[in-house]
């Protein structure tokens, strides 16, 4: 697709995509690796430790996690304080 003109690719492990167990992090790192433009790793996101998970584990540039705030599970913030506890870098806006 990057040789087809994407600007960026969404990665959603589909078998995972609003089930909870977490982002397929070997696959979205391998294609992430493969890759020059950015990659949005989506599928699964359980909670903010999941966020925390595919940030410090893989290459992926972003992520989603769209039925994580979208039922009202996790907030925004609840994400972004697990990223700094974890010393990842965050916008604070």
């Amino acid at each position: 697709m990057e040789q087809r003109g994407a600007g960026e690719i969404l990665v959603t492990s589909v078998d995972r995509d609003g089930t909870g167990q977490g982002f397929d992090v070997e696959i979205i790192d391998r294609i992430a690796r493969l890759v020059s433009v950015p990659v949005i790793a989506g599928g699964g996101a359980r909670d903010p430790a999941s966020v925390v998970d595919i940030v410090s584990r893989s290459a992926a540039d972003a992520f989603a996690v769209g039925s994580m705030l979208h039922y009202g599970h996790f907030a925004v913030g609840a994400i972004k304080t697990a990223l700094i506890a974890a010393n990842i870098a965050v916008a604070r806006h």
